[in-house]
């Protein structure tokens, strides 16, 4: 028995909707990896303050700066910037 035009086409779709999902799910393992490096970057650049307290004050102005120079090179993303960029299965 041959397979109708309409199973098909149901298969098919279950198919793109399963590749979807995967995709998806995928891609949002990756935004909660990215989630997790952006916490131990904002934790390290919040430690910094408590280990400058414990430096030599000939120091203190030269890693303050190091600091500013380090949170700006990484940037201010959030999790509602990662979040939006995500892609639903449906989408």
């Amino acid at each position: 028995m041959k397979p109708n035009s309409e199973s098909i086409s149901k298969s098919g779709r279950w198919e793109a909707q399963k590749r979807a999902e995967a995709e998806s799910r995928n891609d949002l393992e990756k935004l909660i990896a990215s989630w997790t490096e952006l916490k131990n970057q904002q934790a390290f650049i919040d430690e910094l303050p408590h280990t400058l307290e414990k430096e030599a004050p000939e120091t203190k102005d030269e890693l303050s700066a190091r600091r500013v120079i380090a949170k700006d090179l990484l940037g201010t993303k959030s999790v509602a910037y990662l979040i939006r960029a995500w892609k639903t299965p449906e989408e």
